[in-house]
């Protein structure tokens, strides 16, 4: 995959740096030809897509018998408060 990415670079004209990994060479040709800012936008999205599977797991709830007594209004509005997330 790296010989392919350096040769694209090559073709669209991009100054290809040796001392980079060709991937993160192709975000910067991306985000100076087009002013995209991809790296933010994917940290974003692998964010958003690790919420949604640690809270699609209903991990939180299962440490509610953990709780104690007089936390758990509290506890059960921030549930509420995260499924409403989902």
């Amino acid at each position: 995959m790296n010989k392919k990415i350096v040769q694209f670079l090559k073709d669209a004209g991009y100054e290809a740096n040796n001392s980079e990994p060709a991937a993160l060479q192709l975000l910067r040709y991306f985000e100076e030809e087009y002013g995209v800012a991809l790296l933010a936008l994917i940290e974003r999205e692998w964010i958003d897509e690790q919420l949604h599977r640690d809270l699609s797991g209903r991990d939180f709830a299962e440490v509610r018998e953990f709780i104690d007594d007089q936390y758990l209004d509290k506890f059960d509005r921030t549930l509420a408060r995260i499924e409403a997330y989902e």
